[in-house]
Order: C-alpha cells, then sequence, then structure tokens
C-alpha cells in the first residue's frame, strides 16, 4: 500500500460535498451526492436504447504476426519485424515496404550474413527481404521520441508547437510534424529540433493545422477522446471522456472514463451533445486492475468517431491500443481541465490507495510541472505517432497532490482486458 495521499480527480463544485469534504479531506472517495437516475431506456431520459453491435468487429490479438492468405509482402515484413524486435533489439531499425520493386526492407545497424541469415530463418518469403544499413535502431528512435514527447511543454515554450511525432523508417529518422504558417516558422523549428536531437535523427515537417478541431466543452457529435462529461443532478461532477470503444458483454458501443467517476446505471452528460447514456459497467472495486467503466452510448454511428483532443482544439486518430507500457517511454495527457500535458513513465505495475486499492497503475511525471488537476479524471492517455496518428495508452486515474505532477492512469490493456469491461477501443486499424 502506498504511503503518499492520492486525490481523485473529478471536480465536485456542489455545495454540500464541498462542505464534507473540507471536514473529513479531498481523498475519501464516494462523498458526493450522486442520486440515482433512471436506468437505461428510461423514458423519462428519452432513451432509445444503445447502439447495436456491428455486424463484424476485430478482437485484440496478442500475436501481430499476419496469417491465412496475406500477400507474401505483408507476410515477410510481418514476420522480420515479429522476430528482429524480440531477437534484435539493439541492431533493427524497422521495415518498409516498396510494392513497387515486390521487396521488403529491413533496417540494421549490423548487416553481417549471422544477422540477416536469422531474420531470413524466421521469415517466410525471405526471398522478399532486402537488408538495408541503419544508423539507428528502433529502440534508439523511441527512446528518442520518448524524450521529444517528454519536451513539449518546453518546446511550446520556443515556439514550436509539435502536433505529431512517429518514426519514418525508409529515411531512419524521427518524423515531427510542427504547427506553422510559414517557411521561416518550419525552419526554425528544423533547426532548433536538429540541434536538441540530432539533425541526423528527426525531419520536420511544417502544417497549417491538425486535420480536425473540436471544442473539449460544446463539441458536437461524434463523439471525440477528451471531451468534457457530467452528470445529470445538477451537481455538475465533471470527469473526461478517454475513449470510444466496443464492449462485448454486453454488445454496445460505450464511451469510456474513470470508475470513480459516476455510479451505475447514473446518466453522463456532455454539455455540446445532452445526454451520452448510462453507466452500465464499472470496475472501479478494490484489489481491480484498472478504475473504468463505460457508458453505453445513445443515438445512431454518427456519434461515434476514433478521434481524440491532442491539444485543444486539434485533434489526432486513434490508430491501434498500446499493450506494454515501459518505464521511460514518453506519454502524453488529454483532459478538459488541462488539456495537453506530457511526459515519461516513471513507475509501472504500483498499487494507487485512496481507499479503494486498484492494482497495475502507471506513473508519468515532467520532472515537477503540472501533468493533471481534479477534471481530468477518465481523460485520454496516448502516444503521437505521427502523421496524425496516436495510440491509446491508458485512462486517467489520479495525480500524487495538488500539484498534478504526477499522472497516475489504468493501462488500456487493463482497461479492455477485465471480465466486468471486455471491450475494444475504436481505431483506424481495429487492434
Amino acid at each position: 500500500m502506498r504511503s503518499q495521499h492520492w486525490y481523485w480527480l473529478c471536480v465536485r463544485y456542489f455545495v454540500v460535498v464541498s462542505l464534507v469534504v473540507s471536514v473529513i479531506g479531498v481523498g475519501a472517495r464516494y462523498v458526493y451526492a450522486a442520486t440515482p437516475t433512471p436506468g437505461p431506456g428510461s423514458p423519462a431520459l428519452g432513451h432509445k436504447g444503445p447502439l447495436p453491435p456491428p455486424s463484424s468487429f476485430p478482437k485484440p490479438v496478442n500475436d501481430p504476426r499476419v496469417y491465412g492468405n496475406a500477400p507474401p509482402l505483408d507476410v515477410a515484413g510481418s514476420d522480420a519485424t515479429y522476430y528482429a524486435e524480440r531477437n534484435l533489439p539493439d541492431v533493427f531499425g524497422g521495415v518498409w515496404m516498396d510494392e513497387n520493386a515486390n521487396i521488403i526492407h529491413v533496417l540494421l545497424k549490423d548487416t553481417s550474413a549471422a544477422t540477416t541469415g536469422k531474420i531470413m530463418q524466421n521469415t517466410r518469403h525471405a526471398d522478399r527481404l532486402v537488408f538495408d544499413k541503419a544508423k539507428f535502431s528502433r529502440k534508439e528512435l523511441r527512446a528518442l521520441q520518448a524524450r521529444l514527447t517528454a519536451d513539449h511543454g518546453m518546446l511550446q515554450g520556443r515556439g514550436i508547437n509539435v502536433v505529431a511525432v512517429g518514426e519514418k523508417t525508409d529515411i531512419n529518422k524521427l518524423h515531427v510534424s510542427v504547427l506553422s504558417s510559414t517557411a521561416a516558422i518550419t525552419n526554425m523549428a528544423n533547426i532548433t529540433l536538429g540541434q536538441l536531437y540530432g539533425a541526423d535523427a528527426v525531419t520536420v515537417e511544417g502544417v497549417a493545422n491538425a486535420p480536425r478541431k473540436t471544442d473539449r466543452v460544446n463539441g458536437g457529435y461524434p463523439y471525440v477522446g477528451g471531451y468534457l462529461l457530467t452528470d445529470i443532478t445538477g451537481n455538475n461532477h465533471t470527469c473526461t471522456l478517454g475513449f470510444v470503444a466496443f464492449s462485448y458483454q454486453p454488445s454496445e458501443w460505450a464511451v469510456l472514463t474513470a470508475g470513480h467517476c459516476y455510479v451505475m446505471d447514473q446518466a453522463v452528460v456532455h454539455p455540446g451533445t445532452g445526454v451520452v447514456g448510462n453507466v452500465d459497467k464499472n470496475i472501479d472495486v478494490d484489489g481491480s486492475s484498472a478504475d473504468a467503466e463505460t457508458i453505453g452510448i445513445l443515438g445512431d454511428e454518427t456519434h461515434l468517431s476514433d478521434y481524440m483532443i491532442t491539444a485543444d482544439p486539434y485533434e489526432g486518430t486513434v490508430q491501434y491500443s498500446e499493450t506494454t507500457p515501459m518505464v521511460g517511454a514518453g506519454v502524453c495527457k488529454s483532459g478538459w481541465k488541462t488539456d495537453l500535458t506530457c511526459g515519461t513513465v516513471t513507475e509501472i505495475n504500483i498499487d494507487f490507495d485512496s481507499g479503494v486499492r486498484i492494482h497495475g497503475v502507471v506513473a508519468a511525471s515532467a520532472g515537477g510541472t503540472q501533468m493533471v488537476d481534479m477534471g481530468d479524471s477518465g481523460g485520454s492517455v496516448f502516444k503521437f505517432l505521427g502523421n496524425g496518428y496516436v495510440s491509446a495508452e491508458g485512462i486517467v486515474l489520479g495525480e500524487n497532490d495538488a500539484s498534478g505532477s504526477i499522472l497516475y492512469y489504468s493501462h488500456i490493456s487493463n482497461v479492455c482486458a477485465l471480465q466486468g469491461l471486455n471491450c475494444h477501443v475504436l481505431s483506424s486499424t481495429g487492434n
């Protein structure tokens, strides 16, 4: 059990609650007066019932290799990546596909026959592989990506607004997209990032704006990660929408947020759209490995999206869900209260105890600056991937103290793998 005093990050404005909290302490849980509201299908709320399941929806798989009758290039690239990432992490620089030449380029810091032979022995359609010399391993580029992501606030202070960071494997560099209205701004960012992270390791692209814009508080359909959520009782109990997801039991589309935000069957509202739906599953119980809940979405398919707000009002597209948290990895958080903050994972698999003990929690910090505040609970934790894409990493759980310098979150693999939720984050790839 942790000795620090941690806080849940839901803003509670109700006067009675404020008085109670002032007497028994902010860390006390479930002191808000959350009046249960009618359940799903209630005529009083005008519910039409949750969205039906899609005819076919992919389930998560732990093994990313391609099977079946996939094209040989896909199989070769998948096999080479699967083997090299697990057995040659210090030399493997990634793969890229040249469809015109019908080959897969495998980048390696060591292109000796001994190294390439191991990969070929473990790859189907190995005749499609070509080996190229790399300066950086994928492991090194990802470490650099973590540094750059953690430095997001510092870079903004220098006039560089990074909107995406990802690997550009064909040139063995990180590809950094920055908001820029002129060539001069892009050039300045290119010089500065080259000085900070190595001109041979980064390439910079200026973008006029992100592909989509919305508003955390008053944005309309579709639902987007980072939206403000509140209850229907008038208590202004506010949290943040994490991700849109598909729930298998029951089969319905839902939004994910923190489990300590709302009680079972409670109606939850987004100011820009009205009632989102009712809480139908909650795993905020002692000994759980995640603090999360699902709110069944009412309406039609126009309410669904794989978008999430990165830096308000700009959005990114969730490409896939991460499966393994790693110390030293860069992560960012999207919350309606503190918008975008970024830092580095400092601890994994820890216990978070604020009256209810949650296992398997991940901690991230940004060197003492604020990462999170009350009202960010349930918000999206993610990584920038590049080209406007992000990966889903988790759901905001809590903070260390009033400074909010340490972010605690439930990892997405724990959130969706639990029997109580059994969900799948909506993403552009279905993974």
